[in-house]
């Protein structure tokens, strides 16, 4: 994709999806230390692209010396949420939150290589969900 002097290297390696406003809010957000060895597992120098509203998340990552990139929607006329589906679809390993955003953007873009907690709406009260490899 390209637009101006924006370009998004494809195949996008690897995306984080981190959602955390309102799952925070409603108890079904993880901490994020949880994705911390995750990530650490799967980034083999490969650059990670965050989608999330924790604006505190990025300087969280760079401390794991975890090479980040949060990219800035550089197309005005498309919402940034429709961006951000559009990077998660198109990435080759995707690290979801247990929203069914991530995992759809997933399962469209053909992948098999999903991580995530179980969809949210599932987990049952009291659960302490883990991270691990869905089949989408």
């Amino acid at each position: 994709m390209r637009n101006g002097s924006v370009r998004i290297p494809m195949p996008i390696d690897l995306h984080l999806h981190l959602r955390r406003g309102d799952f925070v809010r409603l108890g079904f957000a993880l901490p994020s230390e949880f994705y911390h060895e995750l990530l650490q597992k799967l980034h083999q120098g490969r650059t990670i692209y965050v989608a999330s509203d924790d604006p505190h998340i990025l300087s969280e990552l760079k401390a794991l010396n975890l090479k980040t990139f949060q990219l800035q929607n550089p197309l005005p006329h498309v919402p940034a949420f429709l961006f951000d589906f559009w990077m998660i679809k198109n990435a080759q390993t995707v690290v979801g939150c247990g929203s069914t955003f991530s995992w759809w953007a997933a399962y469209l873009g053909n992948k098999n290589d999903y991580w995530s907690p179980p969809l949210t709406h599932l987990w049952k009260k009291h659960e302490n969900p883990t991270i691990s490899k869905i089949a989408v």
